[in-house]
């Protein structure tokens, strides 16, 4: 019986995968916090900075989508 090697380019595949998996996290929570850490610099309220977290995070999520 012949047993069944791993393949290599199915294993780069999954990695690939999770490192651009990690790379679309990295990008939407680096824009999402750049925003909030924006509106603190304004002296804005901390509602003032929490939307402005979550439109970075969409914009950044957004942005990952488009560029992976």
């Amino acid at each position: 019986m012949v047993e069944r090697r791993d393949d290599p380019y199915r294993r780069d595949a999954g990695n690939r995968r999770r490192r651009r998996r990690w790379a679309k996290v990295g990008i939407t929570v680096l824009v999402g916090l750049s925003a909030g850490l924006m509106t603190t610099q304004g002296e804005a309220s901390l509602a003032v900075v929490l939307w402005a977290i979550g439109g970075g995070l969409l914009a950044g999520a957004a942005l990952a989508w488009y560029l992976l």
